[in-house]
């Protein structure tokens, strides 16, 4: 066996884990459409536990809907009419002898406008997310006490939902996130300026928790230790953020990086090498004595990585997309494999296909797949107002229907339904004797695209 003491027990606090494999949280969107837990979404996880998992932590899940909702269908706990169903979640993970944490969340600045019913977005500060491109309002430092309350609250529901633990969400630029960075948070109050300042609001939703659901209840921080941002987080912050963090008592840390505004250390491209993410985790462990966790997104054969690479070859050569799937169509060697080629602006300009591409590739196991991230072509503006972007992409997808002679369509979305509605009127409007479904990004592949970002997907069928 090449990794012996994955199988072996761990603990997190007091709470024994029957090996040490950790299924990390990943937005589903397979909540219903006011974040309560659906029968598919229990499915899902029922699934993952039954493969073997120790530890399933649930996807994000908010603490405040008005103002922190991050994703459409976003999970929710921010009241307690929803603990029945996290309660169901709890009871079909145990079936299987798993355990299962919730990790809580609120968006701050990373949500935006269309997502909270055209309110302001809120956030430690007034400085805006370059990725959402929206100017946030300051909380007050009264809303800041109310939501340290309310990620109290919803840890509470936990517990009384019978869930094993809690993973308080402090990475990926989310609020905490954003409190804990001398780039987000300039606010001149208690929970600004210096670095204890800044790391009082996280400290009181620990001491919180603690005090509420009891010392022994397990308390997790998923922790960006790199933001990769100019005066974000760097990793000597983020090792003194993980030193405080022990010292406040909590029971693991799981560590991560990246925020919208460096989305491909969150959702990266297949070229970067396996497991590139673990030295953070090394690092801080060199300095701590509570559990960490490590994480990766994608383990590619070696079919898989000498086709992606080739394919870039071709691609930074000004080959065309037709070209490049004729040429790696010949050298495939496994049914394993897809090519997946972006559209021909985004392909010239960026030199590499995107890791959403792939991951479409690998997960739906068509081919051919033709895939275009419209807001690759204008990231400025919405795909829907860009008319330019639209033709091109319509124009794309004529000669590849042509070509292929697709029978369904499947439009995968992020954040906004209503873009994905007109591309599937104008689609209909054009093609009658085509099927063009709507499907949820994150129901296909268990991450979620950016706000600019819609895919369109055609092929045969899924398998």
């Amino acid at each position: 066996m090449h990794y012996p003491n994955i199988f072996k027990e761990g603990k997190i606090g007091n709470l024994t884990l029957k090996n040490r494999i950790v299924m990390p949280p990943m937005g589903t969107n397979l909540a219903g459409p006011e974040g309560e837990v659906t029968d598919q979404l229990i499915a899902y996880y029922e699934e993952r536990a039954k493969g073997g998992t120790g530890l399933l932590i649930v996807e994000f899940t908010c603490i405040d809907y008005e103002y922190g909702k991050g994703f459409i269908r976003q999970l929710r706990l921010d009241d307690d009419r929803f603990i029945p169903g996290i309660h169901r979640v709890a009871n079909a993970v145990h079936n299987y002898g798993a355990k299962v944490f919730v990790q809580i969340h609120h968006a701050g600045r990373q949500s935006n406008s269309s997502l909270i019913n055209g309110k302001q977005i809120v956030a430690p500060s007034t400085v805006a997310c370059a990725a959402v491109g929206e100017e946030p309002r300051e909380l007050t430092t009264p809303e800041v006490k109310e939501l340290v309350n309310k990620f109290v609250q919803t840890a509470i529901r936990c517990q009384q939902a019978g869930i094993d633990g809690v993973e308080v969400h402090a990475a990926h630029g989310y609020l905490i996130n954003q409190f804990l960075s001398p780039e987000a948070n300039v606010r001149s109050d208690e929970y600004g300026g210096s670095f204890e300042n800044r790391m009082r609001f996280i400290e009181e939703i620990i001491v919180g928790i603690k005090e509420n659901c009891g010392k022994d209840y397990p308390v997790t921080v998923r922790v960006n230790v790199d933001d990769f941002t100019e005066e974000g987080i760097d990793l000597q912050l983020g090792k003194n953020i993980c030193l405080y963090l022990e010292k406040l008592g909590v029971d693991g840390l799981h560590i991560s990086c990246g925020t919208y505004d460096s989305m491909d250390k969150i959702i990266e491209s297949p070229l970067f090498e396996q497991g590139w993410r673990v030295y953070l985790a090394e690092e801080i462990k060199k300095g701590i004595d509570i559990p960490v966790i490590t994480f990766d997104s994608h383990i590619l054969t070696a079919p898989m990585t000498a086709l992606l690479k080739k394919g870039m070859e071709l691609v930074e050569a000004g080959n065309s997309p037709e070209s490049v799937i004729d040429q790696l169509e010949s050298l495939k060697t496994t049914n394993e494999t897809y090519v997946l080629i972006g559209s021909l602006e985004q392909l010239h300009r960026s030199g590499r296909m995107s890791g959403l591409q792939f991951f479409l590739g690998s997960m739906l196991n068509v081919k051919p797949i033709i895939s275009i991230e419209a807001g690759a072509l204008n990231t400025k503006e919405k795909v829907r107002s860009d008319k330019k972007a639209k033709e091109k992409i319509l124009e794309y997808f004529k000669s590849s229907y042509e070509e292929h002679k697709f029978k369904e369509v499947y439009i995968l979305y992020g954040l906004h339904l209503e873009h994905a509605n007109e591309w599937k009127m104008e689609l209909e409007r054009q093609y009658p004797e085509l099927k063009v479904i709507c499907c949820p990004l994150g129901a296909v592949i268990g991450v979620h695209a950016g706000e600019n970002t819609l895919g369109i997907s055609w092929h045969n069928g899924l398998k």
